[in-house]
């Protein structure tokens, strides 16, 4: 019996995925912090191959990559201006954080506030544009069929202060303090995915949610309605038989759950070029400690 070749197309949960990517981390040598995987660190041309190959094993069906869309936010959610009790909470929470009496020897601690939670705003700001024109162009100008969406708002609220670290304390050697206010997440990039999903389904064979959040579940029921195929995709930690799937929370929902484990990723995935010789030790090791608990073939 011959093959059915079907037109499929990527969808990408851009923040579930970089969230997955960061839990590889690695302890390395003269780094303050441990160093996170992220998405400039992959080789997606090596990396959507694969994904289709995954699809491919089943011999049932051969799949060809029509489209891949990554959706990722457009902006940070508009400015507003603070209520006084609002203000007044985050100068209390500034001095509580940071045992200080007070903010600021030189302006009011109104004015202080409002200055940190508009700088803090205006660097979330900056840096999703920073990432549209470095980050997301290259990764489009690299990889074939892929096109970002952008869409939906990065929801803040720079008054409700979750981290301060005043200009005097031994941790900050800045002369300034350093404020962060909260990131309650992306809203509007979700319901935006899944429009798209179920609106495109004339247009192809099988959908690729890359993605581990459940409320895509009526997007998969729903192309599956069209009768089209509905896959999943997750990375994974650790290597057959003893892996941790890092977003399966609609594996029963679709036609096939698949993933890349841990070692595949580290060994094959990678853009080597992009790390410190530290760093590639570090991962090294980890691939080296994978290698011995993969089973013998």
């Amino acid at each position: 019996m011959s093959n059915n070749y079907l037109k499929t197309v990527i969808f990408i949960d851009g923040e579930n995925l970089y969230y997955n990517l960061r839990s590889f981390e690695f302890q390395c040598e003269g780094y303050d912090k441990p160093f996170h995987l992220e998405p400039q660190h992959v080789d997606w041309k090596k990396f959507f191959d694969v994904l289709i190959d995954k699809l491919n094993e089943d011999n049932q069906n051969r799949h060809f990559l029509h489209r891949i869309y990554w959706y990722v936010v457009e902006s940070v959610s508009s400015w507003r201006e603070p209520s006084p009790r609002k203000l007044k909470q985050a100068i209390e929470t500034c001095k509580e954080l940071g045992k200080l009496t007070s903010l600021s020897a030189e302006k009011s601690e109104e004015e202080e506030i409002r200055y940190l939670a508009k700088q803090w705003y205006t660097q979330m700001d900056e840096a999703i544009r920073r990432k549209r024109q470095e980050l997301h162009s290259e990764l489009q100008k690299h990889t074939d069929f892929l096109q970002f969406r952008y869409i939906g708002r990065l929801a803040l609220d720079p008054f409700k202060v979750s981290k301060f670290i005043p200009a005097s304390s031994p941790s900050n050697p800045s002369n300034h303090h350093f404020y962060r206010g909260t990131i309650f997440g992306e809203k509007g990039v979700d319901v935006g995915l899944a429009v798209d999903m179920v609106s495109y389904a004339s247009n192809y064979d099988a959908a690729v949610l890359v993605s581990g959040d459940a409320d895509f579940v009526p997007a998969v029921f729903e192309v599956k309605r069209c009768l089209r195929w509905a896959y999943q995709f997750s990375l994974a930690k650790g290597v057959p038989p003893y892996i941790q799937c890092l977003s399966e929370d609609l594996k029963a929902f679709v036609d096939k759950f698949i993933y890349v484990d841990e070692l595949t990723l580290l060994k094959d995935l990678l853009a080597y070029d992009r790390f410190s010789d530290v760093v590639k030790s570090k991962i090294q090791e980890r691939i080296d400690e994978l290698d011995m608990k993969t089973p013998a073939r």
